[in-house]
């Protein structure tokens, strides 16, 4: 009887036990998923936080590549513009130049008188623009004016002038390997480029250095500075002035001696010697033009010509 009351109070107890470990089990179980549920919740808020955060660190990556990009390509340009910079204010004239120029202008360029008729004016006034383009070449033409800037400044303007123009050739990147075709397509790039159509009130003809400077000019600018550079760089050159009588207009463009632009189109005259020029084809270039757009009828080919003269060798 003693064995079996011992019997049941062991299977008591260990129902007991049983049961309470049942219990803990359970509450443990229930804990551990809420818990799990929680980690699971912080997981997933952690996860949607990171592709959050990554998509606004590759955004922040994207920009930076952005303005590293455009720091890139301002610094280009500031490297460009300063050496662009340096180089014209290398070509730019000064103040005793320009007031030399002037001088001449007032004293030399011809001015329009009834008298001769437009006939003998533009003869005069074309032969002065060749001179104007062989003196920035280095030849010397206005002496008694001329004088007075050697004893300010201890060079002949002339001479300066004709550094500025070499300057210019070594910029614009012409080289003795260049056969004329390629010279010519550099230099009508460049003026047809950098240099902007700016009207004239008194006529007045620019020597090349200071259209240079202005950067800016007319058609009989253009032309004198053009002819200059392609003189310069060994081809022979004229200035011409030409009209339109339908329009009633007249124009001022550049002609040069040689047998032919390559591939380009282009008009010409064969022989302008009643002109006073020398034997040979003629080629006309509007300077305010790339070397493919001057076999162009409303842009060259409508005008005639009225004067021209030669850029003196001497």
């Amino acid at each position: 009887m003693a064995e079996t009351n011992k019997d049941k109070k062991i299977a008591v107890v260990a129902v007991t036990l049983i049961i309470l470990l049942s219990v803990i089990t359970a509450y443990t179980l229930v804990y551990e998923e809420e818990r799990y549920s929680s980690v699971q919740q912080d997981y997933e808020q952690l996860t949607n936080t990171y592709t959050s955060l990554l998509i606004e660190y590759n955004s922040l990556i994207d920009d930076y590549n952005n303005l590293v990009n455009q720091y890139n390509e301002l610094n280009e340009e500031y490297t460009e513009f300063s050496e662009t910079t340096e180089q014209y204010r290398q070509l730019a004239i000064d103040h005793l130049m320009e007031l030399t120029y002037s001088k001449i202008r007032e004293e030399c360029q011809p001015n329009y008188n009834p008298w001769w008729g437009s006939y003998y004016y533009d003869i005069l006034s074309v032969e002065y623009a060749a001179s104007v383009c062989a003196h920035d070449l280095g030849r010397r033409y206005w002496p008694t004016i001329e004088d007075v800037y050697y004893e300010k400044k201890g060079t002949h303007l002339s001479h300066d002038a004709h550094d500025k123009i070499i300057n210019l050739t070594g910029i614009i990147g012409i080289s003795n390997y260049d056969n004329n075709v390629k010279k010519i397509e550099k230099i009508l790039d460049f003026t047809s480029t950098y240099i902007s159509y700016q009207y004239d009130l008194n006529e007045e003809f620019l020597f090349p250095v200071e259209t240079l400077t202005f950067r800016s000019g007319d058609c009989d600018d253009f032309s004198i500075l053009a002819a200059t550079l392609l003189e310069e760089v060994g081809i022979e050159s004229a200035i011409g002035f030409f009209t339109n009588q339908s329009e009633d207009n007249d124009h001022c463009m550049v002609l040069i001696r040689l047998s032919d632009l390559g591939n380009y189109g282009y008009y010409y005259y064969d022989n302008l010697t009643s002109y006073g020029l020398s034997d040979g084809k003629w080629i006309v270039l509007e300077p305010q033009e790339t070397l493919g757009n001057q076999y162009n009828e409303d842009l060259i080919g409508k005008w005639e010509i009225i004067a021209v003269a030669e850029i003196p060798n001497e």
